[in-house]
Protein backbone atom coordinates (compact mmCIF):
# COMPACT_ATOMS: atom_id res chain seq x y z
CA UNK A 1 0.00 0.00 0.00
CA UNK A 2 2.86 2.31 0.89
CA UNK A 3 4.62 1.52 -2.39
CA UNK A 4 1.38 2.14 -4.33
CA UNK A 5 1.00 5.55 -2.70
CA UNK A 6 4.62 6.35 -3.49
CA UNK A 7 4.09 5.36 -7.13
CA UNK A 8 0.97 7.53 -7.33
CA UNK A 9 2.92 10.48 -5.91
CA UNK A 10 5.69 9.97 -8.47
CA UNK A 11 3.15 9.89 -11.32
CA UNK A 12 1.52 13.07 -9.98
CA UNK A 13 4.88 14.85 -9.73
CA UNK A 14 5.75 13.76 -13.29
CA UNK A 15 2.47 15.18 -14.57
CA UNK A 16 3.08 18.44 -12.69
CA UNK A 17 6.61 18.86 -14.06
CA UNK A 18 5.84 17.78 -17.65
CA UNK A 19 6.65 20.63 -20.01
CA UNK A 20 3.97 22.05 -22.26
CA UNK A 21 4.55 23.32 -25.83
CA UNK A 22 4.43 26.84 -24.36
CA UNK A 23 7.28 25.99 -21.97
CA UNK A 24 9.44 24.78 -24.86
CA UNK A 25 8.57 27.89 -26.87
CA UNK A 26 9.62 30.18 -24.01
CA UNK A 27 12.89 28.26 -23.54
CA UNK A 28 13.69 28.50 -27.24
CA UNK A 29 12.85 32.19 -27.31
CA UNK A 30 15.15 32.87 -24.35
CA UNK A 31 17.98 30.92 -25.98
CA UNK A 32 17.58 32.93 -29.18
CA UNK A 33 17.56 36.19 -27.25
CA UNK A 34 20.74 35.23 -25.38
CA UNK A 35 22.30 34.30 -28.71
CA UNK A 36 21.39 37.71 -30.11
CA UNK A 37 23.01 39.51 -27.18
CA UNK A 38 26.24 37.57 -27.67
CA UNK A 39 26.32 38.52 -31.34
CA UNK A 40 25.14 42.11 -31.00
CA UNK A 41 26.91 43.07 -27.79
CA UNK A 42 29.95 40.82 -27.61
CA UNK A 43 32.80 42.48 -25.64
CA UNK A 44 34.88 44.98 -27.61
CA UNK A 45 38.18 46.36 -26.37
CA UNK A 46 37.87 50.19 -26.39
CA UNK A 47 41.67 50.56 -26.69
CA UNK A 48 42.15 48.32 -29.73
CA UNK A 49 38.89 49.14 -31.51
CA UNK A 50 37.51 52.44 -30.15
CA UNK A 51 35.21 53.13 -33.13
CA UNK A 52 33.44 49.77 -32.93
CA UNK A 53 33.23 50.08 -29.17
CA UNK A 54 31.59 53.50 -29.46
CA UNK A 55 29.09 52.36 -32.13
CA UNK A 56 28.16 49.30 -30.13
CA UNK A 57 27.66 51.34 -26.98
CA UNK A 58 25.53 53.84 -28.89
CA UNK A 59 23.31 51.04 -30.26
CA UNK A 60 22.98 49.53 -26.78
CA UNK A 61 21.84 52.84 -25.24
CA UNK A 62 19.54 53.41 -28.22
CA UNK A 63 17.80 50.09 -27.48
CA UNK A 64 17.40 51.05 -23.82
CA UNK A 65 15.83 54.39 -24.76
CA UNK A 66 13.39 52.68 -27.15
CA UNK A 67 12.47 50.03 -24.57
CA UNK A 68 12.02 52.37 -21.61
CA UNK A 69 10.79 55.64 -23.19
CA UNK A 70 9.03 54.43 -26.33
CA UNK A 71 10.25 53.89 -29.89
CA UNK A 72 8.17 56.81 -31.24
CA UNK A 73 11.09 59.16 -30.44
CA UNK A 74 13.70 56.98 -32.16
CA UNK A 75 14.84 59.68 -34.59
CA UNK A 76 15.46 62.10 -31.72
CA UNK A 77 17.31 59.40 -29.75
CA UNK A 78 19.63 58.85 -32.69
CA UNK A 79 20.33 62.57 -33.04
CA UNK A 80 21.08 62.89 -29.32
CA UNK A 81 23.36 59.85 -29.14
CA UNK A 82 25.43 61.05 -32.09
CA UNK A 83 26.40 64.10 -30.01
CA UNK A 84 27.53 62.16 -26.92
CA UNK A 85 30.92 60.64 -26.13
CA UNK A 86 31.45 57.28 -24.39
CA UNK A 87 31.30 58.71 -20.88
CA UNK A 88 28.09 60.60 -21.58
CA UNK A 89 26.55 57.48 -23.14
CA UNK A 90 27.22 55.58 -19.93
CA UNK A 91 25.84 58.43 -17.86
CA UNK A 92 22.67 58.54 -19.98
CA UNK A 93 22.24 54.76 -19.80
CA UNK A 94 22.49 54.75 -16.00
CA UNK A 95 20.13 57.73 -15.74
CA UNK A 96 17.40 56.07 -17.83
CA UNK A 97 17.66 52.75 -15.99
CA UNK A 98 17.49 54.49 -12.61
CA UNK A 99 14.55 56.74 -13.56
CA UNK A 100 12.55 53.79 -14.94
CA UNK A 101 13.26 51.39 -12.09
CA UNK A 102 9.62 50.49 -11.45
CA UNK A 103 7.09 47.86 -12.59
CA UNK A 104 5.21 48.28 -15.85
CA UNK A 105 1.84 48.84 -14.15
CA UNK A 106 3.31 52.00 -12.61
CA UNK A 107 3.77 53.44 -16.12
CA UNK A 108 0.00 53.34 -16.58
CA UNK A 109 -0.90 54.39 -13.04
CA UNK A 110 1.48 57.38 -13.00
CA UNK A 111 0.20 58.57 -16.36
CA UNK A 112 -3.46 58.31 -15.39
CA UNK A 113 -2.81 60.00 -12.04
CA UNK A 114 -1.21 62.93 -13.87
CA UNK A 115 -4.31 63.30 -16.06
CA UNK A 116 -6.60 63.07 -13.03
CA UNK A 117 -4.80 65.97 -11.35
CA UNK A 118 -4.70 67.99 -14.56
CA UNK A 119 -8.44 67.56 -15.21
CA UNK A 120 -9.58 67.69 -11.57
CA UNK A 121 -10.83 64.08 -11.67
CA UNK A 122 -11.53 62.87 -8.14
CA UNK A 123 -13.72 59.76 -8.41
CA UNK A 124 -13.72 56.44 -10.25
CA UNK A 125 -16.91 57.44 -12.09
CA UNK A 126 -15.34 60.67 -13.35
CA UNK A 127 -12.30 58.74 -14.56
CA UNK A 128 -14.38 56.07 -16.32
CA UNK A 129 -16.34 58.84 -18.08
CA UNK A 130 -13.13 60.61 -19.09
CA UNK A 131 -11.63 57.41 -20.55
CA UNK A 132 -14.97 56.19 -21.94
CA UNK A 133 -14.80 52.99 -19.90
CA UNK A 134 -17.40 50.92 -18.09
CA UNK A 135 -17.67 52.07 -14.44
CA UNK A 136 -16.73 49.61 -11.69
CA UNK A 137 -18.84 49.86 -8.55
CA UNK A 138 -17.42 50.25 -5.05
CA UNK A 139 -13.95 51.30 -6.18
CA UNK A 140 -12.01 54.37 -5.17
CA UNK A 141 -10.22 56.38 -7.86
CA UNK A 142 -6.84 54.81 -7.08
CA UNK A 143 -8.31 51.29 -6.88
CA UNK A 144 -10.02 51.84 -10.23
CA UNK A 145 -6.96 52.84 -12.25
CA UNK A 146 -4.82 50.18 -10.55
CA UNK A 147 -7.42 47.58 -11.57
CA UNK A 148 -7.43 49.03 -15.09
CA UNK A 149 -3.62 48.84 -15.33
CA UNK A 150 -3.41 45.30 -13.98
CA UNK A 151 -6.18 43.97 -16.23
CA UNK A 152 -4.54 45.53 -19.29
CA UNK A 153 -1.16 44.00 -18.44
CA UNK A 154 -2.74 40.61 -17.76
CA UNK A 155 -4.41 40.77 -21.19
CA UNK A 156 -1.18 41.77 -22.94
CA UNK A 157 0.81 38.99 -21.24
CA UNK A 158 -1.49 36.47 -22.93
CA UNK A 159 -0.82 38.13 -26.29
CA UNK A 160 2.94 37.92 -25.70
CA UNK A 161 2.96 34.16 -26.31
CA UNK A 162 1.56 34.73 -29.81
CA UNK A 163 4.04 37.55 -30.34
CA UNK A 164 6.91 35.25 -29.31
CA UNK A 165 5.83 32.52 -31.71
CA UNK A 166 5.70 34.99 -34.60
CA UNK A 167 9.15 36.35 -33.75
CA UNK A 168 10.71 32.91 -33.41
CA UNK A 169 9.46 32.08 -36.90
CA UNK A 170 10.79 35.39 -38.22
CA UNK A 171 14.11 34.81 -36.44
CA UNK A 172 14.49 31.42 -38.14
CA UNK A 173 13.55 32.86 -41.53
CA UNK A 174 16.07 35.74 -41.30
CA UNK A 175 18.84 33.69 -39.65
CA UNK A 176 19.09 35.87 -36.59
CA UNK A 177 18.88 39.28 -38.24
CA UNK A 178 15.84 40.38 -36.24
CA UNK A 179 15.70 41.15 -32.55
CA UNK A 180 13.25 39.23 -30.35
CA UNK A 181 11.76 41.46 -27.65
CA UNK A 182 11.67 40.33 -24.02
CA UNK A 183 8.35 40.25 -22.17
CA UNK A 184 9.31 43.28 -20.08
CA UNK A 185 10.19 45.39 -23.13
CA UNK A 186 7.02 44.25 -24.88
CA UNK A 187 4.81 45.19 -21.93
CA UNK A 188 6.53 48.57 -21.49
CA UNK A 189 5.93 49.36 -25.17
CA UNK A 190 2.27 48.35 -24.86
CA UNK A 191 1.84 50.43 -21.68
CA UNK A 192 3.38 53.52 -23.30
CA UNK A 193 1.14 53.08 -26.34
CA UNK A 194 -1.95 52.74 -24.11
CA UNK A 195 -1.13 55.92 -22.19
CA UNK A 196 -0.64 57.98 -25.35
CA UNK A 197 -3.74 56.50 -27.01
CA UNK A 198 -6.03 56.87 -23.98
CA UNK A 199 -4.87 60.03 -22.23
CA UNK A 200 -2.43 61.63 -24.67
CA UNK A 201 0.39 61.52 -22.13
CA UNK A 202 2.84 59.03 -20.60
CA UNK A 203 4.98 59.50 -17.51
CA UNK A 204 8.04 58.52 -19.59
CA UNK A 205 7.52 61.75 -21.59
CA UNK A 206 8.75 63.69 -18.54
CA UNK A 207 11.94 61.61 -18.38
CA UNK A 208 12.63 62.28 -22.06
CA UNK A 209 12.09 66.03 -21.57
CA UNK A 210 14.56 66.01 -18.66
CA UNK A 211 17.10 64.10 -20.74
CA UNK A 212 16.92 66.65 -23.55
CA UNK A 213 17.59 69.43 -21.04
CA UNK A 214 20.44 67.62 -19.28
CA UNK A 215 22.24 65.95 -22.18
Amino acid sequence: MVNQNANNMNITETIKTKKTPTDFMIEEFNELYDHYKKIQFSPVNPKTDPIRYYNQKKRFVFDILCDRLGSHNSKEYDELLNRLDNDKLTELQNYVLKETEFDVDVVICKSIWHICKKNNINTADELSNHLHLTPVKNKTLIEYFRLYANEYIKFKKKNYLTYMQENISFWRATKGESLPVTEKAYLWAEAIWLCHARVGYCCTDEIWRDIKKSF
